[in-house]
């Protein structure tokens, strides 16, 4: 027998029955496929959006004097008499989606590091605090001990934990954790590019942070390779 749906919008429907937990069944190739596509209604989109208008839109902009990212860091700069190897923020967006509260590497250190100066804005009428790590190179680079401003993707450190609690882990998740860690990826990038105001403010940094039993990726060797590879393309 064969369905005709009257309006387009209906292709969405599979993931409704999804969740109501009728018994559909689609393969890990039609849920990537329906994953990839632009329609707002999946878990990666839901996370990019919130992260970027909760969030990113909101602590990066100079909307008043001294109060973007690029603003503090330049007074960070003057204020301590050191340099930082991007005037921006650096997101990190590991495979694993896990990233510890204090990133760790040999060649970056947060001990005895000041943060950026924080900022108060008011959301849903609450006085919220931004505020952002700093942390320090531990080797010199061309004689400069440089600092950057550095942190993880908190709603993939979210999703991870969703993905190991039993009441809200599906397999589904599971299953599709790589589709939706790219798509997530994806669309915080085009938000970021595509709103004026956050464009060249923020650094998405995606990378294989798994470890294969002999190898696990230092993120500071990832954050300069990404640097090096930045200031080619330039």
């Amino acid at each position: 027998m064969t369905l005709r749906f009257p309006w387009p919008g209906l292709c969405y429907l599979p993931l409704y029955f999804l969740y109501r937990g009728l018994d559909i069944s689609f393969s890990n190739l039609q849920y990537a496929y329906w994953i990839r596509g632009s329609h707002g209604l999946d878990y990666a989109e839901g996370m990019a959006s919130n992260y970027f208008h909760g969030y990113l839109k909101l602590s990066l902009p100079s909307h008043n004097e001294g109060e973007g990212i690029k603003q503090r860091i330049a007074l960070y700069e003057s204020k301590e008499g050191v340099k930082f190897i991007l005037n921006r923020l650096v997101i990190l967006v590991p495979s694993t989606m896990f990233v510890n509260s204090k990133i760790e590497s040999p060649i970056l250190t947060r001990d005895g590091i000041k943060p950026l100066e924080t900022i108060v804005k008011n959301r849903a009428g609450v006085a919220r605090p931004f505020k952002n790590d700093v942390y320090r190179f531990t080797k010199p680079i061309n004689g400069t001990y440089y600092y950057v401003a550095l942190e993880g993707a908190t709603p993939l450190l979210s999703f991870f934990e969703a993905m190991h609690h039993r009441t809200s882990m599906t397999w589904q998740m599971v299953d599709m954790k790589r589709e939706i860690l790219l798509k997530f990826y994806r669309h915080l990038k085009k938000l970021l590019n595509e709103w004026p105001e956050t464009r060249h403010q923020a650094e998405l940094i995606l990378y294989n942070s798994s470890y294969d039993g002999e190898y696990s990726p230092d993120v500071g060797e990832v954050l300069l390779a990404h640097i090096a590879n930045m200031s080619q393309k330039m």
